[in-house]
């Protein structure tokens, strides 16, 4: 408990991971986003050009993510740096691969069920490629990007 408040505080892993899914709640509207408005300008049947709509919307909300998650959500322990960098594209490449297989895997499976509409099938099954792609960057952000450098034995 703070003696200055009289508050308890939140472990400081809590607060991150809270922040993330702020982060999180903002990439989702700008993925949906995205995606829908692709599949409103042009409406598609045919599995790849779903997976080209999401690719697109995916590097939008990862692009979005890199700002938000590097000045807020890891701001204690971002450094910055072309290291940094370049292992946040590395997950992001790894994250747009996952949400790909996952959405057109769930579309093709909720599509044969034939009792979705089209256009529901894909938002369910990008929420579920958004869930399960989200989950693994948190961890690859948290253990390898944005990770507290070791401190060395003197």
């Amino acid at each position: 408990m703070s003696h200055a408040t009289g508050r308890r505080r939140q472990p400081a892993g809590w607060s991150r991971f809270s922040r993330f899914l702020m982060v999180g709640a903002l990439n989702a509207f700008v993925d949906l986003g995205i995606l829908n408005l692709l599949l409103h300008l042009h409406p598609t049947h045919t599995a790849w050009l779903l997976t080209l709509y999401n690719t697109g919307a995916v590097v939008g909300a990862v692009l979005n993510s890199y700002l938000w998650n590097r000045w807020w959500t890891f701001r204690d322990t971002a450094r910055g740096g072309k290291r940094e960098f370049l292992s946040y594209l590395i997950q992001a490449a790894f994250n747009v691969v996952i949400n790909d297989a996952v959405l057109t895997a769930a579309d093709a499976w909720l599509l044969s069920l034939h009792t979705l509409p089209v256009l529901w099938a894909d938002n369910a099954a990008k929420g579920l490629a958004m869930f399960t792609s989200s989950s693994v960057t948190y961890l690859c952000l948290r253990l390898w990007v944005f990770r507290r450098p070791r401190r060395a034995f003197t």
